[in-house]
């Protein structure tokens, strides 16, 4: 019988740091499952805390500690089997530890949404830009959108109508610290052109009853969806999205979702970049004292120019496939199994 390939994921999710490395690396966890790869993640307490349902691609979770110096060491001794492929998605890992992976495994895979970061790395996947980092030592780069991570129900939307209740759809991620969706909640409530309110977080947003108390009073009917067992469908039905640019806007341009960009983090520069030159966007730039009527202005704008809202559609769809988790499996394979046939 023979043994499956194993791969061995880093990343971890908290409050502040948001769910979107779980998620990424969740989808091509995925997607190495269907190529009959096994699947481990070694992440801390807080992760399975704030996203459990997140972790649910894993065959196995393992349990770290709190201390950094050792985490190699510590992932080392409890695997149980050989691993053929490390991967790590992590802001506060360098190539330091990426380069320490290789005693986990020979071929370390890197997913990264910063242009500047530096990895030692034998493959590099970037959905924000199709250039490798300077000073990477990779031998691989997997760059551009058609390399984004998301889960098969995204593709397979695709085909689905959209945009018919003309809703405007508000996510900031799954925890947003910052708390920028009751603002952006504030600066639609009455503004022209805005029928429907949907807001999307996950439950570890400390911020929620808030906003929930926010949306009550709100001039148009407005509604909060915590954990939505379908956002997908929730997705697809929003005439327009108002998004953190981050990695929740490589979904939405897969479902074909125009949307506006609001930059939380520096982290979402080039993601915010990428899709405005692509023209799947508008970007209102960062959370700052005119803020307010940007976004209100480009809502109306948007809201009253439905052929620009269908050519937005069309190039996020265009720019995303949802077949990124897939292409990235593949490379993952060919690296960590030269001997083996290809995947199909």
């Amino acid at each position: 019988m023979t043994t499956r390939p194993t791969a061995v994921f880093r990343f971890d999710a908290s409050p502040a740091m948001g769910a979107g490395h779980a998620m990424r690396s969740g989808a091509l966890a995925g997607a190495l499952a269907e190529a009959d790869w096994r699947t481990v993640c070694a992440t801390r307490e807080e992760t399975i805390e704030t996203v459990p349902g997140a972790l649910e691609p894993f065959d196995e979770v393992l349990r770290l500690g709190t201390n950094e110096a050792g985490e190699i060491d510590e992932i080392a001794a409890m695997m149980t089997r050989p691993c053929e492929a490390a991967v790590l998605d992590h802001y506060e890992r360098d190539r330091t530890f990426g380069r320490a992976c290789r005693r986990l495994a020979s071929c370390v895979i890197v997913i990264e949404d910063r242009p500047e970061a530096v990895h030692d790395c034998d493959i590099l996947v970037n959905p924000a830009t199709e250039a490798g980092a300077r000073g990477c030592t990779t031998q691989v780069v997997l760059g551009g959108p058609r390399y984004a991570l998301l889960r098969p129900e995204f593709r397979d939307a695709r085909a689905g109508s959209h945009g018919d209740d003309g809703s405007i759809l508000v996510l900031c991620g799954y925890t947003d610290e910052g708390n920028v969706a009751e603002r952006i909640v504030e600066s639609l409530d009455g503004a022209a052109g805005v029928e429907t309110v949907h807001v999307v977080m996950g439950s570890a947003n400390a911020h929620r009853d808030r906003v929930r108390d926010r949306l009550r009073h709100a001039v148009q009917p407005a509604r909060l969806h915590v954990d939505p067992p379908h956002l997908v469908d929730l997705m697809s039905r929003a005439a327009l999205a108002v998004t953190a640019a981050g990695s929740t806007c490589w979904e939405l341009a897969c479902l074909g979702v125009p949307m506006i960009t609001v930059v939380t983090a520096r982290n979402q520069v080039q993601v915010d970049r990428t899709l405005r030159e692509a023209a799947a966007s508008v970007s209102v730039g960062e959370v700052d004292d005119t803020f307010d009527v940007r976004l209100r202005e480009t809502v109306a704008a948007l809201m009253i120019d439905d052929a620009r809202r269908r050519r937005m559609a069309a190039a996020g769809r265009t720019l995303v496939d949802g077949d990124g988790a897939t292409r990235v499996a593949r490379a993952v394979h060919a690296r960590a199994l030269p001997r083996q046939r290809s995947l199909v």
